[in-house]
């Protein structure tokens, strides 16, 4: 019987207490490896399997087709074992069903074939795995490893003493010990429980992979990015994933059903724990008195009352850089001393060239620009990056920085209030609509022009 590999369409589907969603990328041409994974109901609950082949070959199609098939027909046959063997057990049984074929026909001998077997029946997980494949849950934080591949060592249900006799695959020996969580896992409601083969068990424990599983998205739509996003971290190598959502659990505190306390040298299974202190908030969130609710209420609007009052005080309020008042200019006439002239009488004070008016003191506030600066003064940037005494008070490429003091020429003012001789040198039909024509060449003009007056 050729078992010919099927064509999958991403699943979703919603069940009382979880809904679940799996798909496959297929890899690149020329990067080798077949990954399948199906989802089906057995009488020890509900099932989720994912088959892996370092090959994509005919054979390994068929090889695929019959982990597949002998996994589900164990698990719907053999009722005799509880929850927590089962899984185990479809892995022993499959392994030697392929060890027994390869012995009467070495041509289908199995060579690298992964499988990962989890059963949720009665708000409980189980696992077993022999080979690639990896699987963790999510908390809503923290990705919580429960088998991965390189086995850290804080990975629940690591072995010591493994005998090297047996097989790392499927198939390839008489005898396969498959991988195990030490306990069954009791999700609580929200987690994600991620199932993988291939190139996603690289990246399940990465930051894009927790934000993906963060956002609202429909679980098809989180399937389908975080497959991309493994494709695109390993130039698309092929994998296969699934998730599953769980909701609608019963509230749990305290240790698992079922699950004795470890003893003081070993180390608590992280899950557990954090589900023993997410029990006992509950716990003690159910004792809290209506009087203590109410005056705890209180506390926190008025709280939030003080933070908003000192928000709108820093935003519109508050002035770390008052402004500078600029002083009026000096009267350089003497109004009241006059010469007869033939022509006519005029001011003594313009016998000579006007005082040229002085500096103004200007220290920059936050959010300062160079257009707010001249709204004020009317004096082009250039006059006062190149003005002598204000060297050295500028960031990079003449930025402002507040709080820096700065010398205002307003000689180069095109305001007639603060430069009322000149300013009519320095208009915007003079120095142009955004000081272009002010520079050097502008400034010596200037200068000239006062000289030869």
């Amino acid at each position: 019987m050729v078992h010919r590999r099927p064509i999958y369409v991403m699943a979703t589907k919603k069940f009382n207490k979880f809904e679940y969603a799996g798909d496959e990328l297929v890899g690149r041409s020329g990067l080798k490896g077949l990954h399948r994974q199906e989802f089906f109901e057995t009488p020890h609950g509900h099932a989720f399997v994912v088959v892996a082949s370092a090959d994509d070959d005919p054979l390994q199609v068929e090889l695929t087709g019959i982990v597949m098939e002998r996994v589900r027909y164990y698990l719907e046959n053999e009722t005799g074992d509880d929850g927590s063997e089962v899984t185990k057990n479809a892995l022993v049984y499959t392994s030697g069903y392929l060890y027994h074929m390869g012995e009467k026909d070495p041509e289908r001998k199995a060579g690298r074939l992964s499988c990962l077997c989890v059963l949720f029946h009665d708000e409980q997980v189980h696992c077993a795995r022999v080979g690639d494949a990896c699987v963790s849950i999510f908390n809503g934080k923290k990705m919580v490893p429960l088998l991965l591949p390189d086995w850290p060592d804080d990975v629940p249900g690591q072995r010591d003493g493994q005998d090297e006799a047996k097989a790392a695959y499927l198939g390839v020996a008489a005898q396969v010990d498959p991988d195990t969580t030490i306990h069954p896992v009791e999700p609580l409601n929200g987690e994600k429980l991620l199932l993988a083969t291939g190139s996603f068990c690289h990246v399940i424990r990465s930051r894009p992979v927790k934000r993906i599983l963060q956002d609202s998205m429909p679980a098809q739509s989180k399937v389908s990015r975080m497959l991309r996003l493994a494709g695109d971290e390993s130039d698309q190598e092929a994998t296969a994933l699934v998730m599953v959502r769980f909701y609608n659990l019963k509230e749990k505190e305290g240790a698992p059903a079922g699950q004795a306390p470890p003893p003081e040298k070993q180390r608590p299974y992280k899950h557990t724990r954090e589900a023993m202190a997410k029990g006992k908030k509950s716990k003690s969130a159910k004792k809290a008195s209506p009087k203590n609710s109410i005056l705890i209420r209180s506390v926190l609007v008025g709280i939030g009352f003080v933070i908003v009052a000192y928000m709108f005080y820093d935003l519109f309020l508050y002035d770390p850089y008052p402004a500078v008042d600029v002083p009026a200019p000096k009267d350089v006439m003497a109004p009241d001393t006059i010469v007869e002239t033939p022509e006519d009488s005029i001011p003594v004070g313009l016998e000579a060239p006007p005082a040229l008016p002085g500096d103004v003191s200007y220290t920059v506030r936050g959010g300062d620009t160079w257009g707010r600066i001249y709204t004020q003064f009317g004096v082009c940037s250039w006059f006062i990056i190149n003005h002598p005494p204000n060297t050295g008070r500028f960031g990079r490429d003449g930025g402002l920085i507040a709080g820096r003091r700065l010398q205002i020429p307003v000689r180069y003012s095109g305001d007639p209030d603060l430069n009322p001789y000149y300013y009519r040198e320095f208009t915007m039909d003079k120095v142009g609509s955004s000081c272009q024509h002010a520079g050097r060449d502008f400034l010596e003009a200037f200068e000239e022009m006062i000289r030869t007056q």
